[in-house]
């Protein structure tokens, strides 16, 4: 007969490099409610700048201390060039020229295309903070944003497991192609995070060691 003493799993580490504060605190919120399988343990760094976000992923990928790493970021608009450069210094780390489009996860124009997505079904036009803060004020009443402190922690504490639902069926819906307005692959994040198969770190690790 098994003696009666408690399984211990380790927990599979996930790194997130988020691009700023905005992004690292949205992804806080959700990590808060609970969203994701408890199988997951997941560390989210604050590259404070799309310009820092290279060097940080190569730090957290090489250091092995997590068994996957991806980034959170703005595609901004055309002509893409900060958002593309990550790309490409990315594939160059891996020796992939496809590396980033395995781990790289965006919303064009910005992030705010996905975090809007919880309360209303809009597709953003700018990923400027002056055109996007008149629509936070129409459906959340958060006048003026610009990303301060204050106003994120408004903004994300209108953030619900309910609302995060509605949000994932609609990112679903968009167009994945990242010079695309209005699409994010975030709904394939989710997917992964959720799942309590976690053989795909594995298939994904095997993908970027391909080289």
């Amino acid at each position: 007969m098994p003696g009666k003493f408690p399984l211990f799993f380790e927990k599979r580490k996930i790194c997130i490099i988020c691009e700023g504060y905005e992004e690292y605190d949205y992804l806080a919120r959700l990590t808060s409610l609970d969203v994701w399988n408890s199988q997951y343990e997941i560390t989210l760094v604050n590259a404070k700048g799309n310009g820092n976000i290279p060097a940080r992923y190569q730090d957290k990928y090489q250091n092995g201390e997590f068994d996957a790493v991806f980034v959170f970021c703005d595609t901004d608009q055309k002509p893409f060039e900060p958002y593309d450069a990550i790309k490409r210094k990315i594939n160059e780390f891996h020796g992939l020229d496809y590396a980033a489009r395995e781990v790289v996860v965006f919303g064009n124009p910005c992030t705010l295309q996905i975090i809007i997505l919880h309360w209303r079904n809009i597709i953003l036009k700018s990923h400027k903070k002056s055109v996007n803060s008149k629509i936070l004020a129409d459906v959340l009443r958060i006048r003026g944003y610009n990303a301060r402190t204050d106003q994120r922690r408004r903004l994300f504490a209108n953030v619900t497991e309910k609302n995060f639902w509605k949000m994932y069926h609609r990112v679903k819906g968009l167009p994945t192609n990242d010079h695309i307005m209005g699409s994010s692959n975030f709904g394939t994040l989710i997917d992964r995070l959720r799942e309590r198969d976690a053989t795909w770190i594995d298939a994904l690790n095997d993908k970027l060691d391909s080289y």
